[in-house]
């Protein structure tokens, strides 16, 4: 390491920022072998301000020193910082799935230590900029739905229905591996999101086409009812929003709900 300093020290006398930069990296690399993430932290954080200046902003090398950044931060318990680098890291041209997955990681350790429950608004910028990487393999489709699900919901959220019912319809598309059971949550979902757009007839043909299918469980045939009463009630079709509210309740008194 006081080689690698000495080696610094001269860079920065004869302002050579390539060889600042070189040493900044060995040195931190240096360090995070041996797992002294503190004493790296400042030569990482040097080594992304002499790769802005270099240049190097959007490489590879660039967005793995954020993540590193980040997850350097993340112990220190800084989660500002810690979004800050995941989304640095994003916006880097590279943009590989493996970089994507850490930058995920990166806002959902934070949103754990914030005590949040449900998946960190932060985490759609990086969800989005994961679907293009995403491939023709069962596995990837399979990601795809579970990705375009989560932005259905997150959008949703920020009462972006629209948006919600767009990327919830084009899982439904393309997720041809999905059960039975994940398609009828997917339906009873994207008619809960019509209801909210005020598109009460369409949740209406939605709801109606998951009773009669007869494929979901009673437990799904309960909440299908009760939001195909909350939609009949809406279109004031009071009989049949009564009718539905009292099949619901029966099906929650079978199931032990109520």
């Amino acid at each position: 390491a006081e080689i690698l300093r000495y080696a610094l020290k001269r860079a920065v006398l004869s302002q050579s920022r390539t060889a600042e930069a070189r040493a900044c990296f060995l040195l931190a690399r240096h360090y995070l072998n041996f797992k002294q993430g503190e004493e790296a932290l400042p030569f990482l954080e040097r080594l992304q301000l002499l790769n802005e200046e270099l240049g190097f902003q959007e490489s590879s090398l660039s967005a793995n020193g954020y993540l590193v950044l980040g997850w350097l931060y993340g112990q220190k318990c800084l989660p500002h910082l810690v979004l800050s680098c995941a989304q640095s890291a994003s916006s880097c041209h590279s943009g590989t799935l493996p970089e994507s997955f850490r930058s995920i990681h990166l806002v959902l350790q934070t949103g754990s230590q914030t005590g949040e429950k449900m998946p960190p608004s932060q985490i759609a910028l990086h969800l989005r900029k994961m679907l293009p990487l995403l491939g023709s393999t069962d596995e990837h489709r399979r990601l795809r739905g579970a990705v375009g699900c989560t932005l259905s919901v997150l959008c949703s959220r920020h009462q972006r229905y629209r948006k919600a019912t767009d990327y919830l319809e084009k899982v439904l598309d393309e997720d041809g591996q999905a059960s039975a059971e994940e398609i009828i949550n997917h339906l009873v979902f994207l008619s809960w999101l019509y209801i909210l757009r005020r598109q009460n007839m369409v949740a209406v043909d939605i709801l109606n086409a998951i009773i009669e299918s007869s494929q979901g469980s009673r437990q799904q045939l309960g909440v299908a009812h009760n939001m195909l009463a909350i939609a009949l009630k809406r279109l004031h079709d009071t009989k049949r929003a009564a009718e539905s509210y009292y099949k619901a309740l029966c099906i929650s008194r079978e199931t032990g709900v109520v």
